[in-house]
């Protein structure tokens, strides 16, 4: 059987990157607008098999980022994959896609890969089924990184005023 075994050790039929045709852009969350982010109707519902599997191409196009950008981030296990074929592709799911995009997301906050990788560990353990006295401290820190995400916004607003403002003056004195 060609097939892929997922994180849960369970296997799941394999799925192609991009064959059942061409990719659609995708909204925020990573899925093709106004969908659920499947390409082709879901395998039978047995399990991890259910979920739409995209390998590293589909990944890569969903998400607007290269493949040598996702291997990077597997080496890092900040994204490693839900799975491999058994021709050993990697093998993702829209759960690893939605957290690929909030990786994307931080970057733009120039966030390192240390800190990704800690606010994805606390969102883990927030959104998990763990002691409520954990999740209820990685919520706190949750907390604390939005705050730190918003005022780093609010510096990136403010240059972006600057240069705009500098172009004003630029195109005033050409004018």
């Amino acid at each position: 059987m060609d097939g892929t075994r997922t994180r849960t050790g369970r296997t799941a039929p394999r799925r192609g990157a991009g064959t059942e045709g061409s990719p659609r852009p995708a909204d925020d969350d990573g899925t093709p607008p106004g969908g659920s982010g499947h390409d082709a109707p879901a395998p039978p519902q047995d399990g991890p098999a259910a979920e739409e599997l995209l390998q590293i191409g589909a990944m890569a196009e969903r998400s607007g980022l290269s493949l040598r950008t996702l291997r990077h981030y597997d080496a890092l296990g900040l994204l490693p994959p839900s799975g491999r074929t058994e021709g050993g592709y990697r093998v993702y799911t829209p759960e690893d896609l939605r957290r690929l995009m909030t990786i994307k997301r931080m970057k733009a906050l120039d966030y390192s890969t240390a800190q990704m990788g800690e606010l994805l560990r606390l969102l883990d353990v927030a959104e998990g089924t763990g002691p409520e006295q954990a999740r209820r401290e990685a919520r706190e820190q949750l907390e604390a990184l939005l705050a730190d995400a918003r005022a780093r916004r609010e510096r990136l607003a403010e240059q972006v005023r600057r240069a705009d403002e500098f172009l004003r003056v630029l195109e005033s004195r050409l004018g």
